[in-house]
């Protein structure tokens, strides 16, 4: 299609294809082999690479996508609900289709990795007023902040607390911070896509802004 960019298509179906990997592994039969295998190991490692990958390609898209032209409230607001919502109502989606109840591992109302994206969508006209300085300074912020604050991530949570929410005080908690794709893991990637796609901006698209736009995710 005119006007994507290829590598970042192939860097997201790279990201789909490991993911498809380690979801397979984990399901296949082991037989003999167990979580110690070298092969346990190797797949482990690919699946971990996966959520990532495929996390950091999306913020840059959503990244282009906010910054391809100057837009007033009402723009914005056309910009963001229309994604927000198709985006929280696939994890919906998703979520019923590999619910609990059936054999699967979540509840219909457990944030996951489309829910961050609807967050980063929501925060995007803020974080795209932010120089580079800004956003490096946020992006370590973001790094840093579960290392300091352990107790905030809900690292003593087992499976069935991070996808368990009781009203909507404790599903934002889940969202930002204690939930198995909370934001507070997601956005430093989505930041790194930020500050990435501007540190590699030229001084010819610096110059002519509209070349920028012209690339859309």
């Amino acid at each position: 299609m005119e006007g994507r960019i290829r590598h970042l298509d192939w860097m997201k179906g790279v990201a789909i294809l490991c993911m498809v990997q380690v979801h397979t592994a984990a399901a296949l039969p082991t037989g003999p082999a167990n979580i110690n295998h070298p092969l346990a190991f190797l797949a482990a490692a690919i699946g971990g690479m996966a959520a990532p990958l495929f996390v950091t390609a999306s913020g840059f898209g959503i990244h282009i996508s906010a910054s391809k032209k100057s837009r007033d409230a009402r723009g914005w607001v056309g910009w963001i609900i229309p994604r927000a919502l198709v985006l929280v109502l696939f994890q919906v989606v998703v979520n019923l289709l590999f619910h609990v109840n059936h054999g699967g591992s979540f509840h219909a109302t457990t944030p996951g990795v489309l829910t961050l994206f609807a967050a980063s969508a929501i925060i995007a006209p803020f974080t795209l007023k932010f120089g580079s300085y800004a956003r490096a300074s946020l992006l370590v912020a973001l790094l840093i902040w579960p290392t300091l604050f352990p107790g905030y991530i809900g690292s003593d949570l087992n499976w069935s607390e991070r996808i368990a929410s009781d009203g909507l005080v404790e599903w934002s908690e889940r969202c930002c911070s204690t939930a198995h794709t909370p934001f507070c893991h997601g956005s430093p990637m989505c930041s790194l896509a930020a500050c990435s796609r501007i540190w590699m901006t030229t001084d010819s698209e610096r110059r002519h802004p509209s070349r920028l736009a012209s690339c859309s995710p």
